[in-house]
């Protein structure tokens, strides 16, 4: 049978999470969705999705399940993250609802869905571009003031999945397949595999 989820989180102790639990409930009771299961969790939106309560409920949650939140933001603190969650919850048959933005992501064949990904998706990659770029400007100062740049002797050489590492390790928490992680990231599923077993976590 089907489950439904309510995922609350505040960022500080000093927050409740209260509020948000009513609104949920108003919202599943309006549309006779069924009991909730409530995931309440205090974090910061920017912790990895797999070390976080959000990520454990990903694992366990099934195709038909749904999974309701006050808004995006509890998600997480980036675009990339929301589409990273988002996504997966499309591949493996989850519903998200988002009651602030008033919005329902379903499966593969829902129009809005489709569009909503692929604005997300476009999202996401500008904000790594902006990160790369942000990155690279660093790496331009830290030369120009003489630090010697460069890889250490007998360090792994460079993929193009590396600017992706904390993604691909997050994704891979969450159970997608190489042949998945590939297809996303433009490699085959043993590129994959290899890059996983030469670039550990931390």
């Amino acid at each position: 049978m089907a489950k439904v989820y309510g995922y609350l989180r505040v960022s500080t102790l000093e927050q409740d999470n209260e509020k948000f639990k009513d609104a949920i409930l108003r919202y599943t009771n309006e549309r006779k969705l069924g009991n909730v299961e409530f995931i309440d969790e205090k974090v910061s939106g920017t912790k990895k999705l797999q070390d976080r309560e959000l990520g454990t409920l990903l694992r366990k949650a099934e195709t038909g399940d749904t999974i309701i939140v006050n808004e995006l933001s509890r998600i997480s603190r980036s675009i990339t993250g929301i589409y990273e969650f988002i996504n997966l919850c499309k591949e493996k048959g989850v519903e998200v609802h988002s009651l602030k933005q008033n919005i329902v992501i379903k499966g593969d064949n829902d129009l809005n869905t489709k569009i909503m990904l692929n604005t997300f998706s476009l999202i996401a990659e500008i904000e790594r571009d902006f990160i790369s770029m942000r990155t690279k400007e660093a790496l331009a100062v830290r030369k120009a003031s003489g630090v010697k740049l460069g890889r250490k002797k007998g360090v792994v050489g460079k993929s193009k999945l590396d600017q992706y590492k904390e993604e691909i390790w997050g994704l891979r928490a969450l159970g997608l397949s190489y042949a998945k992680i590939g297809k996303k990231y433009g490699a085959n599923p043993q590129s994959v595999k290899n890059w996983l077993e030469k670039h550990p976590t931390s």
